[in-house]
């Protein structure tokens, strides 16, 4: 069975030309599909991501290989505006990522979790895909 995206719209099937990104709700289900299935893409954003909990579980696949997960994962960006209540999860994701040596970026700015600060995190994000 093709994904829906594919068979509605022209899209790469190569991953390397993929990527997944959200925000809030959608922030934390891109982490999970994407770090979960880096056979599918190569970039990953979370903007002010309800990021999990419980994240050694969660993405024990990708943290177990640092290198691996490296190797494929060209773009990790997560960002959280300091007023954001999501921002203590979105810290410690990186936290848990950085101990586990897995590349990524990491922004907590100015804001709390609006459309305002989602704009501006887009528009950050977007230019790193096409390096």
């Amino acid at each position: 069975v093709r994904p829906l995206v594919e068979s509605k719209y022209r899209v790469s099937k190569d991953r390397t030309r993929r990527a997944i990104a959200g925000l809030s709700m959608g922030g934390g289900q891109s982490l999970h599909i994407g770090l979960r299935h880096l056979d599918l893409f190569s970039a990953v954003g979370a903007f002010s991501a309800a990021a999990p909990t419980d994240a050694e579980t969660v993405f024990a696949s990708a943290l177990g290989d640092a290198k691996g997960t490296n190797d494929k994962l060209q773009l990790l960006w997560i960002a959280c505006g300091r007023d954001d209540s999501l921002l203590d999860r979105n810290a410690k994701l990186s936290a848990v990522l950085k101990a586990r040596g897995i590349r990524h970026i990491y922004l907590a700015t100015e804001g709390a979790h609006t459309y305002t600060v989602w704009r501006k995190y887009l528009g950050e994000f977007v230019p790193l895909l096409f390096r």
